[in-house]
């Protein structure tokens, strides 16, 4: 378990291991395609990509009071 940060009673490898290879190449592909339009702070790019990353934490049930801060 990760214990530097503020969700230090997350158990990582939890999470690392309910994904495959092919869905992990997946979605780093579509993360870094060009339909994520950059991802330049403060940019329609950069706020898509949060949303996306938000859908699949909340997904996999990963959350917190302050996690979704960065949208």
């Amino acid at each position: 378990m990760v214990s530097t940060n503020a969700y230090a009673d997350v158990d990582a490898m939890k999470y690392a291991n309910t994904i495959t290879l092919d869905e992990l190449r997946d979605q780093l592909y579509f993360y870094a395609s060009d339909e994520m339009e950059g991802r330049y702070t403060g940019s329609p790019g950069q706020k898509k990509a949060v949303e996306y990353l938000k859908s699949l934490y909340e997904k996999m049930g990963v959350a917190g009071d302050n996690f979704y801060r960065i949208v």
